[in-house]
């Protein structure tokens, strides 16, 4: 499906470098799914399902593509920034570059995370008389499909840099300046995480070989 920010040459150049803003177009088309002659929305697509005409369906994908380059564009930038400053004053100290990290990369996926939600739930919005078809999908179900995304490789990169980070604070701890002992949470925050995501993962895999034995 075409929209108006396609003929954009810097959004193209996007989606070229980077995978992801794709992925975020596809996941929020996964919200609609084919039902008698049109489509039910499902909000994360595991909310109850709204019936919603073809022309109504198209409707909000082109009006999310047409949104979507601006917060890929702000992702981006929000993760490109801190390097981008590191090269250009020549530092590199975990000093600085956490605090970078503190200040601008944290606060910048939360606000990025906010606009992803309110953007995933204008169908929701828009939709929010009707009555739907089927109620909302039960807990499991929702873990599984939320989780399904999750990919061994952003698990093993996850696992990487928190191998890196504490490597780093255990051979010279006093590059770390300020921030001390504190300087481990960030670590042990993302190994977190990253355990909890290759459960669910793992919880995912094992649903999909039991339905696939039966």
């Amino acid at each position: 499906m075409t929209t108006r920010t396609d003929t954009y040459p810097w959004w193209r150049a996007l989606r070229d470098v980077l995978p992801w803003p794709d992925r975020l177009c596809a996941h929020f088309t996964e919200q609609f799914a084919p039902h008698g002659t049109g489509f039910v929305y499902r909000r994360e697509r595991v909310g109850a399902a709204i019936p919603v005409t073809i022309a109504e369906r198209d409707a909000m994908v082109v009006a999310f593509n047409d949104r979507a380059p601006l917060l890929a564009l702000f992702t981006s930038a929000v993760l490109l920034a801190p390097v981008v400053v590191a090269i250009a004053l020549d530092q590199w100290d975990m000093e600085r570059l956490l605090l970078l990290a503190l200040t601008v990369i944290a606060p910048g996926l939360a606000i990025g995370a906010l606009v992803r939600r309110q953007l995933f739930a204008a169908p929701a919005r828009a939709f929010a008389g009707r009555m739907p078809v089927a109620d909302a999908l039960d807990r499991r179900t929702r873990h599984l499909i939320l989780h399904c995304d999750i990919g061994y490789g952003h698990i093993a990169l996850a696992a990487y840099f928190v191998w890196y980070w504490i490597d780093r604070l255990r051979d010279d701890p006093g590059e770390f300046g300020f921030w001390g002992d504190w300087a481990y949470l960030l670590p042990l925050g993302c190994g977190a995480q990253a355990l909890y995501f290759a459960w669910r993962r793992w919880q995912y895999d094992r649903a999909v070989r039991s339905t696939a034995a039966t």
